[in-house]
């Protein structure tokens, strides 16, 4: 699924309409529901729907699943916004339909905007957030994630964003796509202290930076286009080397399982949970 600004195109009962009929006898033929994944005008919500209808996906879509929801902020804290506190992270159950769907923010409660198939606009990483599974202790962390609900993979490369969908309509697996807020860019920074290392003197080089940039997958051809724009920037309490680049893509893209993954079953040390 991508972004696209555009008007609901179907009821959101929809979801609970088709849990209520499911319960009701196990025979129901589930593409016979009415559907908003399955709208022939191919969007739901803000999302494009790329695929053909299949009931695989229908029974995917009424599975129970479990998401941990916050809010958490990129630096500076816009006036009378606050990160979820430690311990304050809730694991929220649901079917994926309904996760998938959210629902509209409201500026007059100060709520976000939720759900995979919405797409607000930011220009910065702030706002809500989510863990792809059960977070313990109310704590958003690798080492307190118990059971995985869905893969999420974030691309921050080259590529063109149509050649994305196509490699995941190849796939022929289930999967929703988003862009985030500084998809497009044309700046890339990488970190001064290893830039120096590869630039192997006192004076950071642009094959170190390219260095750095080759190891994380950028080809030779967007290589070739990378320039230093400024030699030292500071972000974080960290210092960095500022470039410009050809446009990079950068989006993720969210998994659903076919069956939750309980990590403490794989494994009782935390540390190669988290790695899995």
């Amino acid at each position: 699924m991508n972004q696209k600004a555009t008007e609901a195109a179907a009821t959101q009962d929809g979801p609970r309409v088709l849990e209520q009929q499911t319960r009701e006898t196990e025979t129901v033929k589930v593409h016979q529901i009415n559907q908003p994944w399955n709208d022939e005008k191919l969007v739901w919500n803000d999302a494009y729907i790329h695929g053909d209808p299949c009931e695989a996906f229908d029974r995917l879509m009424i599975q129970q699943a479990q998401i941990t929801l916050g809010v958490q902020f990129d630096g500076d804290r816009p006036k009378g916004k606050h990160d979820t506190p430690k311990g304050e992270w809730k694991s929220t159950a649901s079917t994926w339909a309904v996760i998938i769907a959210g629902h509209p923010g409201s500026f007059t409660k100060s709520e976000p905007t939720v759900g995979f198939s919405r797409h607000g606009v930011a220009s910065r990483k702030d706002g809500p957030g989510y863990v792809l599974g059960v977070c313990d202790g109310g704590q958003r962390g690798k080492l307190t994630m118990s059971t995985m609900y869905a893969i999420g993979l974030d691309y921050d490369l080259n590529i063109d964003l149509d050649d994305l969908i196509f490699r995941l309509e190849d796939l022929n697996i289930a999967a929703c796509l988003y862009t985030t807020f500084n998809n497009g860019t044309t700046e890339v920074t990488v970190d001064k202290t290893k830039a120096a290392e590869l630039s192997g003197g006192d004076v950071i080089t642009i094959d170190g930076v390219r260095a750095i940039l080759r190891e994380k997958g950028f080809d030779e051809n967007f290589l070739a286009r990378v320039e230093i724009l400024e030699g030292d920037v500071i972000k974080n309490n960290k210092r960095f080397v500022r470039c410009g680049c050809p446009p990079v893509t950068k989006a993720r893209v969210i998994v659903p399982l076919q069956e939750p993954i309980d990590l403490t079953k794989l494994t009782a040390n935390p540390t190669k949970a988290a790695e899995m």
